[in-house]
Order: C-alpha cells, then sequence, then structure tokens
C-alpha cells in the first residue's frame, strides 16, 4: 500500500502546479523554432476566421518507419473548433502545407509539411465514412442483440 506524503495536501497541490508550470515553460522553449514558423500563417488563418491558440499547441516527438525520428507541432483543432477541424485542414493545405501521412479511424491525425515545419492536426473521418462505420456498428450490435435474445429463449424454452 502507497504511504501518504507527509506535507500538507496545499504544499503538494503547490509543488505540483510549479512543477507543471515548470515542464510547460521547458516544452514552449522547445517549440520556439516551430512556433517561430508558424507565426507566418496566422494571419493567411485568421483571414479565414481560424485563430490558433497557445493552450492547443504541444510538441509531439514522431517516427516515420523504424529510425527516423522527427519533432513537430501538435495544434489540437479538435478542441478548437468541434466539427470544423476539416476546415482547418483545408486552410492549411491552402496556405500551401502539403500532407505527409494520415492515421485512419474516427480521430485520427494528419502530418502537414511545410518547408521544415512539421505539423499534427486532427483529421476526423468523411462524414460519408464515418455514417457508413455507425451503420455498420449498429447492424452489428442487433445481430448481437438477437443471438442474445435467441439463447435466452432457448435456456427458457421447455424442453
Amino acid at each position: 500500500m502507497p504511504t501518504r506524503p507527509t506535507a500538507p495536501l496545499t504544499a503538494q497541490a503547490e509543488a505540483h502546479a510549479i512543477a507543471q508550470h515548470r515542464h510547460r515553460l521547458a516544452e514552449i522553449a522547445a517549440l520556439a523554432p516551430l512556433l517561430d514558423q508558424l507565426d507566418a500563417f496566422v494571419p493567411k488563418l485568421a483571414a479565414v476566421g481560424l485563430v490558433v491558440w497557445p493552450d492547443n499547441l504541444r510538441l509531439h516527438h514522431g517516427h516515420v518507419g523504424t529510425a527516423r525520428r522527427f519533432r513537430a507541432l501538435r495544434l489540437n483543432t479538435r478542441g478548437l473548433c468541434g466539427e470544423s477541424a476539416p476546415r482547418w485542414l483545408r486552410a492549411l493545405l491552402t496556405a500551401g502545407f502539403s500532407e505527409v501521412t494520415r492515421t485512419a479511424g474516427d480521430f485520427g491525425l494528419v502530418e502537414l509539411n511545410h518547408g521544415t515545419l512539421r505539423l499534427i492536426v486532427d483529421a476526423p473521418r468523411d462524414p460519408v465514412e464515418a455514417a457508413a462505420s455507425a451503420a455498420k456498428f449498429a447492424r452489428r450490435q442487433s445481430e448481437a442483440a438477437a443471438v442474445a435474445v435467441h439463447a435466452v429463449h432457448a435456456q427458457v424454452a421447455p424442453a
């Protein structure tokens, strides 16, 4: 069983907040070169009504294949705009970024590249594909429910 630290909770909370602050400042220092490059695109994004909030920027360590590691700027567009994540993607592609990779799924990510700036943004599934996936899931659920009902009837049916 873990032992409880002896410091009062207020002191523990303050120490934790200071550690988080220190970590975020170190992350911002590491992000500085990437943020400087992204600054050039802020007016283009603002022109289409998109605002980059600093809280939605993180450092992303990734890899391509098995050996190549890279640093990228993670822009959480899902939290910024909910349903308009595709709008962010279109705006960045229009601004000159090119798509490098895309992960599949409802909460996929797209890696974009512009010169030496790598940007990772949200890429929700295409609405048609999402609807087809939801219909398939509903069909499987319905089939599973029918099998369960059949099994229950088989157990209760008189012999």
